[in-house]
């Protein structure tokens, strides 16, 4: 079995009913079929069995194709012929397998991918708007950029120019619905090689895949790094989900750099934005300066900090010590204060007791004078 698939039209796909490597299922290096291709023919000479339509089948998986496969046979001889019907929004790489049922000796397949749409298609409604200093401002819109205002003579092309003072840019990308237009806004969409074709569905899908943000620039002037969600892996971003990448510069020497990044999508057009990066060395000792201050400042805090800690410990083993010497001489106070009072107690009790006693000898002795004091009498008579 052979195709029309590339310049040697003799080329077997199927030897001795086994399909070649190359357009196994699954295999990444099967054969592509261009945008601009709508036929193929697949060519069965000599078949000793008879076909039927029936025992043909070409199988996809996509919403956008709606292919045709007809069999016609000439003196023993087989043709496949299948008609290719893309109607995709931007570029897909879809698989097709073809099936072939060989009465009374089994089946056999050949896998191969065709590319349907235009994978240079940009991305309606997907925007980039660039964050420095204080300054906010949209710099892609509906897949393209917009609004270069530097002039560089050197890469003879627009950029945005990123002063000496400014060592990083944050970029947000999102989905802007209000940037797509409807087809009966008189906006006609055109793919590659197949002209006007409706697939408003896709476009208001408002979902967009993003493989990955890689950057170009002189690194012998500016070091140039990409941080964010897509410096690790692929993101998806849709109305209510956007990303947000930072470019960080690190100037090395004087001078002017020109600056890529491209957001490689990979449906639609990658996007490339252009940026020139102006570097001085006193602007890069103005930042090492602000850094080394920022640095003692931490070494000064830290050391701060440390003290502080000690000196809490310190005074918490003062206060500690003083809490138990409170406690010791409390102790000791009390016991004394105790003594003090019983022996005071026992003392009042003591003299009281005396005092009574003293009382009782003394009306004892009253009444002991009283008995011998003898009333004096007058005798007075005659003889």
């Amino acid at each position: 079995m052979s195709s029309s698939i590339g310049d040697n039209t003799e080329n077997d796909i199927i030897q001795a009913g086994i399909t070649q490597n190359t357009w196994n299922i699954g295999n990444t290096q099967s054969p592509i079929i261009s945008a601009s291709k709508n036929l193929e023919f697949f060519y069965i000479p000599n078949l000793k069995f008879h076909l039927k339509q029936s025992d043909i089948q070409l199988i996809y998986d996509n919403e956008y194709v709606t292919s045709q496969i007809i069999l016609k046979e000439e003196k023993g001889s087989y043709t496949i012929e299948i008609t290719y019907q893309c109607d995709s929004y931007g570029g897909n790489l879809i698989p097709f397998r073809l099936e072939i049922n060989i009465p009374e000796c089994g089946g056999t397949y050949v896998g191969w991918r065709k590319l349907c749409g235009n994978p240079y298609t940009e991305r309606e409604g997907f925007a980039i708007d660039m964050l420095a200093g204080n300054s906010k401002q949209t710099i892609v819109k509906n897949g393209k950029t917009i609004n270069p205002s530097y002039f560089d003579e050197e890469i003879n092309d627009y950029a945005f120019l990123i002063p000496e003072n400014i060592n990083s840019v944050a970029l947000e990308l999102y989905m802007n619905p209000d940037d797509i237009m409807d087809d009966d806004d008189g906006l006609a969409y055109v793919h590659a090689f197949r002209g006007i074709v409706q697939n408003a569905k896709k476009k208001h899908d408002l979902e967009t895949d993003i493989i990955r943000a890689r950057v170009d620039s002189d690194q012998n002037l500016v070091q140039t790094n990409v941080f964010g969600e897509l410096n690790h892996s692929a993101v998806e971003i849709k109305n209510d989900i956007n990303t947000t990448i930072e470019l960080v510069f690190q100037c090395l020497q004087d001078g002017r750099s020109p600056v890529e990044l491209d957001i490689v999508l990979p449906v639609f057009k990658d996007v490339s934005v252009l940026f020139v990066k102006v570097c001085s060395n006193s602007a890069g000792k103005s930042h090492l300066f602000k850094y080394f201050i920022i640095f003692l400042i931490i070494v000064v805090i830290l050391k701060i900090f440390s003290t502080l800690s000690k000196a809490s410990e310190t005074n918490k083993k003062a206060e500690d010590k003083n809490i138990y010497f409170k406690n010791v001489l409390n102790k000791f106070f009390g016991n004394i204060e105790k003594f003090v009072i019983s022996k005071f107690f026992k003392y009042s009790k003591e003299r009281e007791f005396d005092s009574l006693k003293r009382e009782q000898i003394y009306d004892q002795n009253e009444e002991f004078r009283d008995l011998k004091r003898v009333p004096e009498v007058s005798v007075y008579g005659t003889l």
